[in-house]
């Protein structure tokens, strides 16, 4: 990672994109892309704090597993199938980001801009969503098969789990979804 005053950015043997940096076979699970627990934050404070802007990156697949992204700017970012378990995303900037089939089991999303995210099959169990923007119903297509267990939205409700007999589907939304 290179940091200077005023941006972030990957060196390229860290940069997810598909085949160049995926197992053989499987470009979705990258070789060498891990930051679990890597604190994007305290970098920035050393640099007079300027946020990690990984706005249109591709981050396919990495492993972001518990690492600290406030504020970040991931405008347009490729996220599909990262593990982002226990990442804090809070006021982070997802607009337009393409998240599918990510794990943001127990990730803070407080406060993030989630407008036009599309978070089909994502997996949202024990995430907080609260205070996050998401601007217009997302719609079907975007919020498809996203797993809503005990996950705290925009509003602050809770989402049903996902085996109460009361739902079709199991499953309760967050509202604006």
């Amino acid at each position: 990672m290179i940091a200077s005053n005023d941006t972030f950015y990957l060196e390229p043997e860290f940069t997810c994109i598909s085949a160049d940096c995926g197992a053989v076979g499987n470009p979705l699970r990258p070789v060498v892309c891990d930051f679990s627990d890597f604190n994007f934050y305290a970098v920035a404070l050393n640099t007079f704090y300027t946020p990690v802007d990984f706005s249109g990156r591709t981050l396919r697949g990495c492993n972001l597993r518990g690492a600290v992204l406030f504020r970040a700017n991931l405008k347009n970012a490729d996220l599909i199938s990262a593990d982002l378990t226990g990442a804090s995303l809070r006021e982070a900037d997802l607009t337009e980001a393409d998240v599918r089939f990510a794990n943001l089991t127990s990730a803070n999303l407080t406060g993030a801009n989630l407008n036009g995210v599309n978070l089909a099959e994502v997996n949202l169990t024990d995430a907080d969503l609260t205070g996050a923007y998401v601007g217009f119903p997302l719609g079907f297509s975007k919020t498809k098969g996203i797993l809503w267990d005990n996950t705290t939205c925009p509003d602050g409700s809770k989402t049903t789990p996902p085996n109460d007999p009361g739902l079709v589907g199991g499953d309760r939304p967050c509202d604006g979804f």
